[in-house]
C-alpha cells in the first residue's frame, strides 16, 4: 500500500471521527456499486466492477492492508481504520447480497 494513500485515509479518519468515517465509507462504496452496476435489475454476471473487485472487496483488502501497516508500524490509528473497513466491507457485502449483485464470500459474516 501507497504511503501517500495511507497519510491520506489517516488524516481523512482523524478529521471525520469514527462514526463520520464509516458513514464516508459506506456513501462511497454505495455509490461505486451504483455506478459500476449501472442498475440493480442486472445479474451478477453483467457487473463490470473497477479493478474486477466489488466495494467489498476492495474494502476487505484495505482492512488487511492497514493490519500489516499496524502491525508493523504500531500506530494505533492504523487498526481502528482497519477495524472502520472491515465493518464498511460487511455491510456493503450483506446489501450487494441481498440485491443478487455478489456471489456468496467466506471472507464475510452470511448468518446474522
Amino acid at each position: 500500500m501507497q504511503s501517500n494513500f495511507k497519510n491520506e485515509v489517516l488524516s481523512k479518519y482523524k478529521n471525520l471521527g469514527d462514526t463520520k468515517f464509516l458513514e464516508y465509507l459506506i456513501d462511497s462504496g454505495m455509490n461505486k456499486a451504483k455506478v459500476c452496476s449501472c442498475s440493480f435489475t442486472l445479474g451478477i454476471k453483467d457487473i463490470k466492477w473497477t479493478n474486477n473487485k466489488s466495494p467489498d472487496q476492495e474494502y476487505h483488502y484495505y482492512y488487511n492492508e492497514f493490519l500489516i501497516a499496524y502491525r508493523r508500524e504500531g500506530v494505533k490509528e492504523y487498526f481502528e481504520i482497519a477495524e472502520i473497513f472491515r465493518r464498511a466491507a460487511n455491510q456493503i457485502y450483506r446489501f450487494l447480497l441481498s440485491k443478487n449483485l455478489v456471489n456468496k464470500n467466506k471472507k464475510f459474516f452470511n448468518l446474522v
